[in-house]
């Protein structure tokens, strides 16, 4: 690449770049620009990228250009997933956006950026074309050790869950938000899912829960009118009472029933009582 003549760098600048944009450029930041190129293969098909370096090796033919703006030059990610993947700081970004006093900041982190635009920059601020690919190997390294640990401890926690359901007599439930909650992010506790997906066992198999749900909804939405707000906990709970109310009358149920979870004898009384 540094044996390529300045009018040749140029003439590549050019065709991917708006001419008011490399007007003063530098042979290095030309230098630069080529080097984008070299490594488009990275963010393009590989058609694409073969075609770009067939075009770099035939002296620049401007018509092979077009498809290939597209594809990359064109192609723009926010400031916040350029930063992560180029392995660049806020003070990095914001010398894209200062005004000639020093002035100005880097915009929001979702603000769209053109992503050849932030590889030039990467390439400036790690010294060079090696310097940036060794930020972006870092980066993609550390991604994926990431997931990787994240994927491990989901492993984890899919088989303490799964060890509680057993203990109670259920199963994993993909359906379920408690225990999707809880094995992308580790929010909850296991014992009390495993109590809570007990109980919604006893509910489907045992009551008419399933039916009285959407009637509930309905009969709670009439009320509340124009200002109602649907909470599905609200209507869980009430579709709940009303089904524990029918298994009493309508089935006989009692505290005594074996399918009855112990952590229901308190709504099962207070249904009992309000009954009475």
């Amino acid at each position: 690449m540094e044996d390529l003549p300045t009018d040749v760098l140029r003439s590549i600048a050019t065709s991917v770049c708006p001419a008011s944009e490399t007007k003063f450029w530098t042979r290095e930041d030309m230098m630069a620009c080529v080097a984008t190129l070299r490594c488009v293969s990275r963010r393009v098909s590989s058609g694409l990228a073969a075609y770009a370096e067939d075009a770099l090796v035939r002296n620049v033919d401007r018509q092979a250009w077009p498809s290939l703006k597209d594809a990359f030059f064109k192609r723009k990610v926010t400031v916040r997933t350029a930063m992560r993947a180029y392995g660049l700081s806020k003070s990095d970004v914001d010398t894209l956006f200062a005004a000639p006093d020093g002035a100005g900041h880097a915009p929001s982190g979702s603000y769209p950026v053109p992503e050849a635009q932030m590889r030039r920059l990467a390439i400036r601020v790690h010294g060079g074309e090696d310097g940036a690919e060794a930020a972006v190997e870092r980066k993609t390294d550390e991604s994926l050790r990431k997931r990787d640990r994240w994927r491990k401890a989901r492993e984890r926690r899919t088989r303490k869950l799964e060890k509680a359901l057993a203990d109670v007599g259920c199963e994993l439930r993909t359906d379920s938000r408690l225990c999707n909650r809880y094995l992308r992010r580790g929010k909850g506790d296991v014992a009390q899912i495993a109590s809570v997906m007990r109980e919604m066992q006893f509910f489907f198999d045992c009551t008419e829960y399933h039916s009285l749900f959407p009637v509930v909804a309905a009969r709670i939405k009439a009320v509340g009118g124009s200002g109602f707000r649907y909470d599905r906990d609200a209507v869980s709970r009430e579709a709940k009472e009303e089904a524990l109310r029918r298994w009493v009358v309508e089935e006989g149920g009692s505290e005594s029933h074996p399918d009855l979870p112990g952590s229901l004898v308190p709504m099962l009384r207070s249904v009992c009582e309000n009954e009475a």
